[in-house]
């Protein structure tokens, strides 16, 4: 289970609370980080910049786009989601195939 003030998952379940003005500082520090800026900002500082101007903005000209930002966000965390569970998964079914080949050995 995953606390935190904007986000809480649970059950499976991932609820998303608005973005506040308090939390502007912590968006641009977290799309700073060099993962999430390669994926994020493909066009470098300028992409950047548009990110940090619609979340400024949000409560006025980008409304909708902060919607639409917001699904991005979470068809990402499936997405990654889904790729750690098949890779976990992968893992642990090599783990029992290399099991077996050395029991019949």
């Amino acid at each position: 289970m995953s606390h935190h003030k904007n986000m809480n998952i649970e059950n499976d379940k991932i609820t998303i609370k608005p973005l506040r003005d308090e939390d502007v500082d912590t968006f641009s520090k977290w799309l700073a980080k060099e993962y999430i800026y390669k994926w994020f900002c493909p066009d470098g500082e300028e992409h950047k910049a548009a990110w940090l101007n619609e979340i400024n903005n949000r409560n006025t000209q980008y409304l909708t786009s902060l919607s639409i930002i917001m699904i991005k966000l979470l068809v990402s965390v499936y997405t990654w989601i889904a790729i750690l569970k098949k890779n976990i998964s992968r893992n642990i079914m090599e783990e029992l195939l290399i099991k077996k080949r050395q029991s019949l050995k």
